[in-house]
């Protein structure tokens, strides 16, 4: 009992050690991360040629928004219908197993629109400035 004892206290003082020598690497290595972010903004201010074209991002980010709202539109509506049809023609014990997934139809519409509003919003303030 007293070599595992001693065997554990050796592990425990090999672990402090490795941690301080470790602390004395990150720290150099941490100057590295803060001098090459300085090199980049540096670089960045001197290259204004390659600047971001609000319009083109602005134009791009439509589409996109666009084409995904587009597609969330078709799905719900698709998903609606088919649950009211299943609704209009099932069986009682069918209409209350509707009823359980017309719940996380309705969340799904509100948390994929709200996404959808919360990104037009983004978008709009992140143009203003």
């Amino acid at each position: 009992m007293k070599k595992i004892t001693i065997i554990m206290i050796i592990c425990i003082m090999c672990q402090i050690l490795s941690i301080c020598f470790n602390n004395t690497y990150a720290a150099n290595s941490l100057q590295d991360a803060f001098d090459g972010a300085k090199n980049f903004v540096t670089q960045g201010e001197k290259e204004s040629e390659n600047t971001i074209d609000n319009s083109k991002l602005k134009i791009a980010s439509d589409t996109v928004y666009n084409i995904l709202l587009t597609i969330a539109f078709i799905v719900a509506i698709v998903c609606g219908i088919i649950i009211g049809i299943q609704f209009m023609v099932g069986s009682i014990e069918n209409k209350a197993d509707i009823k359980e997934a017309l719940l996380p139809y309705v969340i799904g519409c509100i948390v994929v629109f709200g996404a959808f509003g919360i990104w037009k919003i983004a978008v709009n303030i992140g143009l203003k400035f």
